[in-house]
């Protein structure tokens, strides 16, 4: 009986393991894109300083301007990077 189960363990293939290799490092270029100073300074943001209608307004309209300007330096970013806006 013992006999045949290790004939069936020698017939079943049993073998040393497939030797390890050791994983291939790859070379990553990475691109440096400079970016000029004022395309990283923090946008403006208009706060109130009374609670009047006038003043909800020039904070809304301030606020558009900021957004406007400030999605323009994005997208002079991206043409930086070589990305389409």
């Amino acid at each position: 009986m013992m006999r045949a189960a290790l004939l069936c363990l020698v017939l079943a293939g049993c073998t040393a393991p497939p030797p390890i290799t050791a994983p291939r490092s790859a070379a990553v270029v990475v691109q440096d894109h400079p970016l000029p100073d004022y395309l990283t300074e923090h946008c403006a943001v208009a706060l109130p300083v009374n609670q009047s209608v006038a003043e909800v307004v020039r904070v809304a309209n301030e606020r558009k301007q900021a957004l406007i300007a400030c999605n323009a330096k994005l997208d002079t970013i991206r043409s930086i990077q070589g990305k389409k806006p």
